[in-house]
């Protein structure tokens, strides 16, 4: 699984970031969430990368296989 962020439409609310600390992180630079470790989803990691898609609230996540 990849997962994928608009960095374009984030607004840094960062509950992707307290959810799946692993692969996301808030930037110093412009408050906007970043992908740490990048896109693929290690293994154990699906279901929580899955929860912060679905609660992202500006809808920039998405996944595929």
């Amino acid at each position: 699984m990849r997962v994928s962020l608009d960095r374009k439409v984030c607004e840094g609310h960062s509950v992707c970031v307290g959810l799946v600390p692993e692969l996301f992180d808030v930037s110093d630079d412009d408050d906007r969430v970043m992908l740490v470790a990048g896109d693929e989803v290690p293994a154990g990691l699906e279901t929580r990368v899955l929860s912060a898609v679905a609660r992202c609230p500006k809808q920039v996540l998405s996944v595929a296989d």
